[in-house]
């Protein structure tokens, strides 16, 4: 991957992981609002990642992973550790 393209989904991570301390204190609307922000943010990346790698690549399906935690999140059914814990996965699998 060329390290224009490894720094765009670095800093998008970091914009990611930086709006989900928000999720927890908001409320219903605005929590809605910011999930759904992270998921257009994480599809961007994913996007992003299949144009340089192929849609095989391991960060692309975290990604998709982390598109249905914010789904399980929006049901009150998931938990805000495995959103951190799939951004830190991509960031690791992309260098």
């Amino acid at each position: 991957m060329r390290q224009y393209v490894k720094k765009q989904i670095k800093e998008l991570l970091i914009t990611l992981r930086s709006v989900h301390a928000y999720i927890e204190k908001a409320g219903t609307d605005e929590r809605n609002a910011i999930l759904t922000q992270c998921q257009e943010g994480a599809i961007k990346a994913g996007g992003i990642i299949e144009q340089s790698e192929g849609d095989d690549c391991q960060a692309v399906h975290v990604l998709e992973k982390y598109c249905e935690d914010l789904f399980d999140i929006a049901q009150d059914t998931g938990d805000i550790y495995s959103l951190r814990k799939k951004c830190r996965a991509v960031s690791e699998d992309i260098n």
